[in-house]
């Protein structure tokens, strides 16, 4: 066998290699990122708002987000209901140093829940804290 042709060989079976490490690497990433992924960053406040839940903090729940985001970094999202305001951001920590400005807020996640007025209970604010954070988990 000539040395071209050796040497094409191994340039191939060095490129065959370098390929396969690449696929596996990239498959790697892929599962880690769809295992470690968390579904809740998908939920869309309009579906809360058409979910017809019997939860009475998110009662007359409408699309505000061009009023309500104005100023809220990394807001996305929100709704006003008849005794909250609903905001999702684009990340967890966004939602955190909003709901830390603001003593009547929850966080649940990407969501936080920011109480109007004190006419819900503390019954229907915990259930709503407990139906937000039931949101697109399996139990």
């Amino acid at each position: 066998m000539s040395a071209a042709k050796r040497s094409r060989r191994l340039g191939w079976a060095i490129a065959a290699s370098l390929a396969g490490t690449a696929l596996l690497i990239f498959l790697i990433v892929a599962v880690v990122t769809l295992v470690s992924r968390d579904t809740r960053q998908d939920i869309n406040l309009a579906d809360l708002a058409r979910s017809g839940t019997e939860v009475v903090a998110l009662e007359g729940m409408r699309e505000d987000t061009s009023q309500l985001c104005v100023g809220k970094s990394g807001c996305v999202q929100a709704y006003s209901a008849d005794h909250a305001e609903i905001f999702k951001f684009s990340s967890r920590e966004d939602a955190y140093e909003f709901a830390e400005r603001s003593p009547s807020a929850y966080q649940s996640n990407w969501i936080v829940i920011s109480f109007a007025d004190e006419s819900l209970t503390g019954s229907e604010r915990q259930a709503v804290q407990h139906y937000l954070d039931s949101l697109a988990t399996s139990d």
